[in-house]
């Protein structure tokens, strides 16, 4: 690995040990705020359908730097706010990631805007853009939306080194991206678990 390399890797991981220890501020035993207007949920509840959430920043490098990666890219639907959004790193037992040694896992970044994002559609396409950086291929694919509607999209990218499965959707008001190493969980069974978590991520 070049210098340049670890330099960025040193340098990401430490912003992102901040960013996840601040999301990760509130235990298991608090109760997530559930809005009554179709907002997601804030901070990210420690169940996403049977993925629980972890609390403990994760130590290997390679995740260090994917999450730091989806963050910036993420940040297009943020407009330079500063305020908080929900975000989670959920494990997904059964699941061995065979790079790390580690668990599967599935991290979500969320975000509420109460002045509204704009087309759904249109929504989903800017971020699958910006999570994408700009590569030609794979091509995204929509994806069932399920009784919270709106709409999605999933496809692979290559975040912090790593290629990845994302899937992300969008409503009026919300948009929630969710990202899993490619090696473990495939798009379209992230596809199935954005559909399954979606219910205990955002208020009906």
């Amino acid at each position: 690995m070049g210098l340049a390399a670890a330099g960025l890797i040193a340098t990401t991981a430490v912003l992102t040990t901040k960013a996840l220890t601040a999301s990760s501020a509130t235990t298991p035993a608090a109760q997530a705020t559930v809005p009554s207007s179709g907002l997601l949920v804030m901070p990210a509840p420690a169940y996403a359908a049977t993925l629980p959430r972890r609390y403990v920043t994760p130590t290997n490098q390679s995740i260090l730097l994917a999450v730091a990666q989806f963050r910036q890219r993420f940040a297009v639907l943020l407009g330079g706010s500063a305020a908080p959004y929900p975000a989670g790193l959920y494990g997904e037992p059964g699941r061995v990631n065979t790079v790390t040694g580690g668990t599967g896992w599935v991290m979500y970044l969320g975000y509420n805007s109460r002045s509204g994002l704009g087309a759904p559609a249109a929504t989903t396409a800017r971020l699958m853009r910006s999570l994408m950086a700009g590569a030609a291929k794979p091509i995204p694919w929509t994806t069932a939306a399920g009784p919270l509607g709106g709409s999605t999209l999933c496809s692979g990218a290559v975040i912090g080194l790593t290629p990845m499965s994302v899937c992300v959707w969008a409503t009026d008001h919300t948009a929630g991206a969710l990202m899993a190493p490619a090696g473990v969980t495939t798009g379209a069974e992230l596809a199935a678990l954005m559909l399954a978590m979606r219910p205990n991520l955002q208020a009906p």
